[in-house]
C-alpha cells in the first residue's frame, strides 16, 4: 500500500466488534478524509437531505459505536464496510473516494 494511502487512513478510527465479527469505521473521520470539510455533521445532514433513499435507510446503515477519543471513550456515529461503501457512493466521487473504497474492500477480504 502506498505511503500516501496509509497517511490518509491512519486518521480514521476503527473498532472490531467480536460479537458481530465486523469492523466499524468512524463516519466523521471518513468524511473528513475524503472531503476535507470542517463541519462533518452538516455535510452528512445535507447528504441525507439530497438523497431520499439514503435518508430512509440511514438508521440501518449507521449506528453509534463506542470508540476512543481524546476525552476518553465515546459513542460515535459509525458504519461497517458494506454500509460505508453505500454512503460513499452518495458522496461526490473523487480520486480519494475510489482509493478508499479499494482499501475498505481489501480490509474485508
Amino acid at each position: 500500500m502506498p505511503e500516501t494511502e496509509l497517511r490518509y487512513y491512519k486518521k480514521i478510527r476503527t473498532v472490531w466488534d467480536n460479537e458481530k465479527q465486523v469492523r466499524f469505521f468512524c463516519l466523521k473521520d471518513v468524511v473528513k478524509t475524503l472531503t476535507n470539510v470542517k463541519d462533518t455533521k452538516n455535510f452528512l445532514k445535507k447528504l441525507r437531505k439530497r438523497n431520499n433513499s439514503l435518508k430512509l435507510n440511514w438508521n440501518k446503515l449507521v449506528m453509534p459505536v463506542e470508540m476512543d477519543t481524546v476525552s476518553g471513550k465515546q459513542k460515535l456515529m459509525s458504519a461497517d464496510a458494506k454500509s460505508l461503501l453505500i454512503i460513499i457512493q452518495f458522496m461526490r466521487y473523487n480520486k480519494k473516494a475510489k482509493l478508499f473504497m479499494r482499501w475498505i474492500k481489501r480490509l474485508e477480504d
